[in-house]
C-alpha cells in the first residue's frame, strides 16, 4: 500500500468516526456538530468517551410551568399576541420586570418566567415556599420564603 492510499484510508476513517460520533450524540441529546469534530480529531477515543457519557435530559417546559395558561398554549402566536395575556414581565414595577428562574422538585432549572407567572404558581401552591428562585439581580439562589421584600404580598406556606 503506498503512502497516498494509506493517507486516504486514514482520512476516511476519521470522517467515519466523526459521523459515528455525530449520530450517537443526536441520540444522547448532545451537540452533534461538536461531537463530530471530537470524533474526527480523537478517533475511537471520542466514540468511547461519548458512549460512556449519560444521555442528556431535554429541557421541555409544559405550558403551565412557563406561566402560560393551558388554553393559551393551544392558540396561535397571533391569537396570544392579541389576547389580554402577555408573555412579557410586568413593567409597572422595575424590580419585578425581570425574568425569574426556579428549581423544580427534581432540582431542574425552569424558566425564564415573569414574576407574575411565578406569583400565580406560588399562590396556587404549585410552588412551595421552600422552592429556590433566582433573578438577574440576585447573587445566589434563595428560597421564596427567604425573600420577604419581594414576596411580601404572597401567603406563607
Amino acid at each position: 500500500m503506498n503512502q497516498e492510499t494509506l493517507m486516504f484510508v486514514l482520512f476516511l476513517s476519521w470522517i467515519i468516526l466523526g459521523v459515528l460520533c455525530l449520530r450517537i450524540a443526536r441520540k444522547k441529546n448532545r451537540h452533534p456538530v461538536g461531537w463530530f469534530f471530537i470524533g474526527f480529531s480523537l478517533g475511537i477515543f471520542g466514540v468511547i468517551l461519548l458512549l460512556i457519557l449519560p444521555r442528556k435530559k431535554k429541557k421541555v417546559l409544559s405550558p403551565n410551568i412557563a406561566g402560560i395558561p393551558t388554553q393559551t398554549a393551544n392558540k396561535s402566536m397571533e391569537e396570544v399576541t392579541h389576547s389580554s395575556y402577555s408573555l412579557n414581565p410586568p413593567i409597572n414595577d422595575p424590580e419585578m420586570s425581570k425574568y425569574w428562574y426556579y428549581l423544580d422538585k427534581d432540582s431542574t432549572e425552569q424558566g425564564p418566567i415573569s414574576f407574575d407567572a411565578l406569583n400565580r404558581q406560588y399562590q396556587t401552591q404549585d410552588l412551595p415556599a421552600t422552592t429556590y428562585v433566582w433573578s438577574e439581580d440576585m447573587d445566589n439562589w434563595k428560597k421564596i420564603n427567604e425573600l420577604p421584600e419581594k414576596f411580601k404580598q404572597l401567603p406563607n406556606n
